[in-house]
């Protein structure tokens, strides 16, 4: 299956910035209809953001243009490409400064990956970077508050059993313990602010947030093919 995704043009003032993100899906789909497909993906994303659905349903029954919801100007774009589509996932983030980044994997078809970013105020370039360290990534949270207890516990426990197995002495396990939880969060664990900062591998993301002075606050990666 191949597909696209889509991003809400709102305007890039800080106290006005909505963004909406959107990932259609599509199979088979053919270089020359990229432009219709692109556009109605732009529209979708735009509806998002300027009727604020609260889920993808939602999203469905709202007005993408004048008597024409979402879920039908899908409909109608599925005859004109004909293609089967359908609506994908969304994410809008609403205030602050909001970063974006597309990648595309093949220069003659819509961008397949893709990520949205929220952050507390506009940090110049390294918002992009962020965005696209998102994209390269793929983070599942934004800091460590952010993963589940259970998650947690049970690495922990996994951190444990392997120290105690290596016949560690028993004072230094838990600081042990701690610095193998430390470095599974920073990688696979996929805490975002932990991460190493790909531009500057010595530095990690909140490091480089904190010289520009800006955090975020909150992000979104998308992928075709993949929920």
């Amino acid at each position: 299956m191949n597909g696209g995704l889509g991003l809400s043009g709102a305007t890039k003032r800080v106290a006005e910035h909505a963004r909406a993100f959107v990932r259609l899906e599509l199979e088979l789909a053919q270089a020359e209809l990229k432009k219709k497909f692109q556009q109605l993906a732009a529209d979708i994303s735009t509806a998002a953001a300027a009727t604020k659905p609260g889920d993808r349903l939602v999203l469905l029954s709202a007005e993408a243009r004048p008597g024409t919801t979402v879920q039908q100007l899908i409909e109608e774009a599925a005859v004109s490409l004909k293609e089967k589509l359908e609506l994908g996932r969304f994410a809008r983030f609403d205030g602050g400064y909001i970063a974006s980044y597309l990648h595309k994997t093949d220069p003659s078809l819509p961008p397949t990956k893709g990520a949205l970013v929220q952050f507390d105020t506009d940090g110049g370039e390294v918002t992009r970077e962020i965005a696209q360290q998102i994209v390269a990534l793929r983070p599942k949270y934004l800091r460590r508050e952010d993963v589940p207890a259970d998650v947690i516990e049970r690495e922990r426990r996994i951190a444990e059993e392997i120290t105690r197995n290596e016949g560690k002495p028993e004072q230094i396990i838990p600081k042990i313990v701690e610095g193998r939880l430390n470095r599974y969060f920073a990688g696979e664990g996929g805490v975002l602010v932990e991460q190493a900062f790909i531009k500057e591998p010595k530095k990690t993301v909140q490091q480089v947030l904190d010289e520009n002075g800006v955090a975020v606050r909150g992000f979104a990666h998308f992928q075709v093919g993949q929920a």
